[in-house]
């Protein structure tokens, strides 16, 4: 899948910017220490309003997904995996799974990597997940 346009205004531009640097950046409240995504302008936990954006890790663990088979625009070929990634820092991001040899093998619970990609209509660079590979022995 490659998006249609990247949103760098307001609350996301440093995300976004974080994105064409190949970093994944998140936002923080330092007033009651967690991490916000998507980004907001004040914090939904506390209130906060002093917010910063941070460095994350770029491993995490598909918590939810779903293989999409309608496209919702000339942009998005399909088929694709959609996936809520539960990164190993502590936050959640929803973003696209590269799996596109073989759908089947996304499950809840699969170990991913960041990667970048360009979107489709040429607006930035989007983050990306693939698939690490298994640690011990093989079905097979």
């Amino acid at each position: 899948m490659t998006a249609t346009e990247t949103n760098t205004s307001d609350y996301a531009a440093p995300f976004w910017r974080g994105c064409e640097r190949g970093e994944l950046l998140v936002q923080y409240c330092g007033h009651c220490d967690r991490r916000i995504s998507p980004p907001e302008p004040m914090c939904p936990h506390c209130i906060g309003s002093e917010l910063t954006w941070i460095p994350s890790k770029h491993t995490g663990t598909v918590y939810s997904y779903s293989v999409v088979h309608r496209s919702p625009g000339p942009n998005f070929p399909t088929p694709y995996v959609l996936a809520v990634i539960d990164m190993d820092d502590g936050w959640s991001l929803l973003a696209n799974v590269d799996d596109r040899s073989d759908l089947g093998t996304v499950t809840c619970g699969s170990r991913v990597q960041l990667s970048f990609t360009a979107a489709g209509d040429g607006s930035g660079i989007i983050p990306i997940f693939r698939l690490q590979p298994k640690k011990g022995c093989s079905s097979k």
